[in-house]
């Protein structure tokens, strides 16, 4: 396996790109499955983000990218954000495939490839949710501007 946990001399417990870029693929996947049931995601097209995820293979494009860029739209780029995790999936601007994000902490934005060019039944995926660490809340995520 790529990106093994380290120890250091200190006793600090050390986790390589590899492993969170793995574990992130892991909670992408995982969301989608909850909200579309096991059989969606049994789809041969998933079968990439799984040896992904259970074997570490990875194919000749990179399923897991990162962005210091915000998720939610009204949020700064640097500077200070909302306490807490974000998940969305939706399909990506091809239109063919399937993409989720990412975010621990609301620090960085993992975007996850989770099925490339998808030939499974179409099927509205568009979600979100902000799991509100200090609160233990969780909101639905909507790209609708509220009306005043």
């Amino acid at each position: 396996m790529k990106g093994p946990i380290y120890q250091s001399r200190k006793g600090g417990i050390y986790l390589s790109t590899v492993v969170i870029m793995r574990a992130v693929a892991k909670i992408a996947f995982n969301y989608i499955a909850y909200f579309e049931g096991h059989e969606f995601v049994l789809h041969h097209d998933f079968n990439r983000i799984r040896d992904y995820i259970l074997n570490g293979q990875e194919p000749d494009y990179p399923l897991v990218r990162i962005e210091q860029k915000a998720i939610l739209g009204d949020e700064p780029e640097n500077g200070l954000r909302r306490t807490g995790h974000i998940l969305t999936t939706d399909w990506a601007k091809d239109r063919v495939s399937i993409a989720a994000q990412v975010s621990l902490m609301n620090w960085l934005k993992y975007s996850v490839s989770l099925a490339r060019n998808f030939t499974g039944e179409y099927r509205p995926i568009k979600r979100g949710h902000f799991f509100n660490y200090p609160t233990g809340g969780i909101l639905m995520l909507t790209t609708e501007k509220p009306t005043t």
